[in-house]
């Protein structure tokens, strides 16, 4: 039997091949660390549930492959998203200059506004960073 939700959100992530999107999309819905990273085929879809003051939301969870012979398919996913989480890994100067043609690609695919949120991953390798804070 299908649940009631009050709204349904869809949300993709984005960015680089290895940045860890996968890992932060199984962090939120399993709330556990993957101990297997195996790199996104495609696309990946998380759904989860949230609760806002009580009521159901559903957050339809989108994790687009960095790969760019993917992106004739994960372009398709972007039209009607919500939310945009655009990741780098902070140990990744490439990965962190890429995010301004990650922006334009998501942008060119949208048919509905979209919040861009920016996700420096891999905090735990803080003495490899190469991506400063205030950047």
């Amino acid at each position: 039997m299908d649940a009631y939700y009050d709204h349904v959100y869809r949300l993709a992530v984005v960015g680089d091949s290895g940045v860890g999107k996968t890992d932060i999309c199984y962090r939120v819905v399993k709330q556990k660390f993957r101990t297997d990273p195996i790199p996104t085929a495609g696309i990946e879809y998380f759904p989860r549930i949230f609760y806002i003051n009580h009521h159901p939301v559903k957050a339809q969870i989108w994790d687009l492959s960095g790969k760019e012979y993917y992106q004739v398919i994960t372009k398709s996913h972007l039209r009607r998203v919500a939310g945009c989480f655009l990741v780098f890994d902070i140990t990744s100067r490439q990965s962190f200059d890429n995010l301004n043609e990650w922006i334009k690609f998501v942008k060119q695919n949208l048919e509905t506004p979209c919040i861009f949120y920016l996700i420096g991953n891999k905090n735990d390798l803080e003495k490899q960073r190469v991506v400063e804070r205030n950047e």
